[in-house]
């Protein structure tokens, strides 16, 4: 049985972590009920939790699925027909951003007699892409869940790392996230805890590297950095300016290879149907982000603490703006919530309180609606704060159809 202060560390540990835990929990209910139960003791019993009402507590059980849902997952994939001496490769992600850009490098390796095992560490939104997945059997991964490491005691994430380590890890891809993803496992001990020979740091944005390397004369030696292209390894150089602009390599990534020129036309079709968008709409995409991230990582100190939920705001009120100044045409805001972010609730809200007019509509984009290629070949434009989207806007060679 659970000791209650072990109990109470748990709820305060997901009120703490609960931007990071709640886009992708199935029990969202309980996450807030144990929010206003932490606010409550801090805030009438000075954070001693004897005095808190106990008819408020959350059942254990329920406790306990809430982490292990948030909990960093390892999912692994042998290779029957590996070549004598084939190597093992570990990844890890984050962001849908991260995943988008690794998954056809996981996949290129998958193909490659010279490795015998590709593992992923995964946490958040990509663990989520991975485990809908029934638990990874898409990719042709299985989880892997050590237990009885020390009873009645969780396990660490590190023992299922290492539990597959028949040998030490050969090369660890690294990729970036916004807060406590596991890059922070590679590149702090990729080579010194799991005795790798090559780690690389793999950036699939433009820009925002800094952060991950805030700490570099602790990290473990990075070997190179990939990135998309040469703008985005000037704007690496820039951020880094102690690395070694050699070992950045504009080789391209996964974002790139995903936007699927050749199909464009398809998806242009394919996207606006599903979006019910007919020919003479004009259609724009907002893309949401996390106002928290910029407060605490991209702009510290400066970045308004609700700058997504404003940003929108003003999105909104630009296109009743234009469909008011012509009525004779359709607009269509198109609206596709960043899948961390827990406060995308209150941008429907806002929909729901604004008076919209007929002539423009305001619809959902995710992806229950459509792809995100799909999203953004079907729009005439893409509107965000800082999106990998907008650098990928002009790659896709589609011609504006009309402004």
């Amino acid at each position: 049985m659970t000791e209650p202060s072990e109990f109470q560390n748990k709820l305060e540990y997901i009120t703490r972590h609960e931007d990071e835990i709640l886009p992708t929990s199935t029990h969202t209910e309980t996450i807030k009920a144990i929010h206003e139960l932490v606010q409550e003791v801090e805030e009438h019993h000075g954070g001693v939790w004897r005095f808190a009402d106990k008819s408020k507590f959350p059942q254990t059980n329920v406790v306990e699925a809430i982490l292990q849902e948030a909990e960093t997952k390892v999912f692994v994939w042998t290779n029957p027909d590996a070549d004598v001496g084939a190597k093992r490769a570990v990844f890890t992600m984050d962001a849908p951003g991260a995943f988008a850009a690794l998954m056809p490098v996981v996949f290129e390796l998958k193909r490659s007699p010279r490795y015998k095992s590709v593992e992923i560490v995964a946490s958040n939104v990509a663990a989520e892409y991975i485990r809908e997945n029934e638990g990874g059997d898409w990719f042709g991964f299985t989880q892997v869940r050590s237990t009885n490491v020390a009873p009645g005691k969780p396990t660490p994430v590190f023992v299922d790392i290492l539990s597959k380590g028949e040998s030490h890890a050969d090369v660890i891809f690294a990729s970036l996230t916004d807060t406590n993803g596991p890059e922070t496992v590679a590149l702090f001990g990729g080579k010194s805890v799991f005795s790798a020979k090559k780690l690389y740091f793999v950036m699939d944005g433009w820009g925002g590297a800094n952060h991950a390397f805030a700490n570099s004369k602790h990290m473990d030696k990075v070997d190179g950095i990939f990135c998309n292209n040469e703008l985005a390894k000037r704007i690496i150089e820039k951020e880094l300016p102690n690395f070694p602009p050699e070992q950045i390599y504009a080789t391209g990534t996964g974002q790139i290879d995903s936007l699927d020129i050749e199909h464009s036309e398809e998806l242009i079709q394919g996207g606006r149907e599903k979006l019910g968008l007919d020919d003479e709409t004009i259609g724009v995409l907002y893309l949401g982000d996390i106002s928290a991230d910029y407060a605490s990582v991209v702009m510290p100190g400066i970045a308004d603490h609700d700058i997504s939920e404003k940003t929108f705001a003003l999105v909104l009120e630009a296109m009743i703006n234009d469909a008011s100044n012509d009525e004779t045409k359709k607009f269509a805001l198109m609206v596709r919530p960043h899948p961390r972010n827990s406060r995308n609730n209150e941008l429907w809200q806002k929909v729901a309180s604004t008076m919209i007019l007929q002539n423009l509509k305001v619809i959902p984009a995710t992806n229950k609606e459509c792809s995100m290629n799909e999203a953004a070949y079907a729009s005439d434009a893409i509107v965000s704060i800082l999106s990998t989207e907008n650098f990928k806007a002009p790659l896709r060679g589609v011609e504006l159809r009309h402004f």
